[in-house]
């Protein structure tokens, strides 16, 4: 039986919510972050380009500066702690896939895995669980989270290109 991609997504969501729902909440809140330091990094280097051609005052200028590198120390620790946290949301839930693939065994007599189709399907099982980064059960969220993070860093900067020149989106569509 076959699935289509966006049930298979739904299907891991649903089950990453079941084993740690705060986990799953962070990997697209980290896509999220991910997506907004390089745009404060651009933010950053528009305001001291500004406040350099407008002549702010030194004062002014030093305080603007402090705030906002204040703002992208909280957003880069975060971000890292996030990273850390996805990665141990990808260990536990690949390890509970494994408990669960070990219960599923414990009530399977040996007689079935007799047919080259039901060896199969618990190799598969076996590779979804264990075996580590190539693991598809857990540590899809890795690529998920990629995923979501190359869409809307897509969509972000063609909206701020948009408003630069059309010309531009073109380009880059």
């Amino acid at each position: 039986m076959n699935y289509s991609f966006s049930s298979n997504i739904k299907f891991l969501i649903k089950n990453w919510f079941k084993k740690d729902s705060f986990g799953t909440i962070l990997v697209f809140l980290s896509a999220i972050v991910t997506i907004i330091i390089p745009l404060f990094d651009a933010y950053i280097l528009k305001t001291i380009t500004a406040a350099i051609i407008e002549g702010l005052d030194a004062e002014q200028f030093i305080l603007s500066l402090i705030s906002l590198f204040i703002f992208y120390i909280l957003l880069k620790i975060l971000n890292t702690w996030m990273d850390t946290r996805n990665d141990f949301f990808q260990t536990k839930v690949s390890m509970l896939y494994g408990v669960d693939l070990i219960s599923a065994l414990m009530d399977k007599d040996l007689l079935d895995f007799k047919t080259a189709e039901q060896k199969a399907l618990f190799e598969r099982s076996k590779s979804f669980a264990f075996e580590g980064e190539q693991a598809d059960g857990a540590w899809s969220a890795i690529r998920l989270s990629k995923l979501i993070t190359s869409f809307l860093g897509f969509f972000a900067y063609a909206i701020i290109f948009s408003f630069l020149s059309y010309k531009l989106v073109i380009i880059i569509l």
